[in-house]
């Protein structure tokens, strides 16, 4: 009996991801803010993860628990995604569970939530990008999120978040673990308690040594970044290649990298783009854009608004990088307050693109 309540005691630290970015994240938070404690990330991204990113899991002591994302299937039908996370998860009711959640209304950080029994009091936010710096973010809107969680109540199932805002407007979450506490989006913020985790990550990316030997860095003048045109079927394929020829004219670019978005790597928007330029541009493999920071130099970025240049910003704040961003690709729910964040952070770095 005295082994369990041993048990039952020692502290287990969650992170739940669902980008290569937090799988970062956490790797940083395990190493330099959790050392010796229990850690456990749960995952419900890409399920070929391991294979894919062999390098982000060296040296990484936490247990990797991959589950279904409950999102992808339908809301009526969630109790079936519900019983496969708890028997995933089961075995960590005999500890005393906190979390680190990257999203407050996320359904994978519901149901643990609900399975391990956590108050609100037992949960932290996990940077996220852009949206952890706009003031009084609600996703999904509160009116949906309360007839789901009426319909869940109805049938006996998993309560849902219904805080009017979310993240740093949630006033029951009081810890975050963020790239930049002086811009990150919080209410009260002196009653929190706020991570920096800018320098541990800095540090984890350095470690993490991928091969680019196909790239030239020294011949890259700058980065166009796209977001996921393809996958959403936001343009095609002759839009895409006005823009980028576009772009490489107005500003004489000689040898641009462009950075396809993770979730577009699955089309055929690489070929497209090789088709058309042939050896003029550089694609970047797919890896987190951040992991090409330490390679390049100060150089103009280009492309819809994107999380990472806010981090290029954060690591490098002294690199006089310009960021000339465009309304391509960019998903119109988002737009307004993604452009008025990166102009309050980003300052007289960012530009407004001509081409659109």
């Amino acid at each position: 009996m005295a082994g369990i309540l041993n048990k039952k005691n020692q502290v287990a630290h969650i992170i739940y991801a669902d980008t290569y970015l937090h799988i970062i994240y956490a790797k940083a938070i395990e190493r330099y803010f959790l050392p010796n404690e229990k850690t456990i990330i749960i995952w419900s991204g890409n399920d070929r993860v391991e294979e894919k990113f062999p390098l982000i899991f060296e040296n990484l002591k936490a247990e990797f628990i991959k589950v279904k994302d409950p999102a992808k299937s339908s809301f009526l039908n969630i109790k079936k995604s519900y019983l496969e996370i708890y028997e995933k998860i089961k075995h960590l009711r005999k500890y005393s569970c906190k979390i680190i959640t990257c999203y407050d209304t996320a359904y994978t950080f519901e149901i643990v939530r609900h399975i391990l029994r956590l108050g609100w009091n037992r949960v932290a936010i996990l940077d996220d990008g852009i949206v952890n710096y706009i003031e009084n973010v609600g996703m999904p809107h509160v009116s949906k999120r309360l007839v789901k969680n009426i319909i869940n109540k109805s049938l006996g199932r998993f309560p849902i978040n219904t805080s009017r805002y979310n993240l740093g407007g949630n006033r029951k979450i009081r810890t975050f673990f963020t790239m930049s506490p002086e811009n990150i989006f919080i209410k009260d913020p002196s009653e929190k308690k706020i991570y920096n985790i800018s320098n541990a990550v800095k540090n984890i990316l350095e470690d993490g040594k991928f091969d680019f030997s196909n790239l030239d860095f020294k011949s890259i003048d700058a980065v166009i970044s796209l977001a996921p045109i393809y996958t959403y079927q936001r343009n095609n394929k002759k839009e895409l290649i006005e823009f980028l020829k576009g772009t490489i004219n107005l500003y004489n670019l000689s040898h641009p990298l462009i950075k396809v978005h993770p979730r577009d790597f699955s089309t055929c928007i690489v070929k497209d783009i090789n088709e058309s330029f042939s050896d003029t541009v550089a694609i970047s493999p797919d890896v987190p854009t951040e992991f090409l920071f330490e390679h390049l130099g100060p150089v103009k970025w280009f492309g819809s608004p994107s999380s990472a240049y806010l981090n290029r910003h954060f690591l490098y704040p002294n690199y006089k990088d310009q960021f000339l961003v465009s309304t391509f690709g960019t998903s119109k729910q988002f737009k307004e307050g993604q452009m008025s964040c990166l102009s309050k952070i980003l300052s007289e770095k960012l530009l407004k693109s001509e081409v659109n």
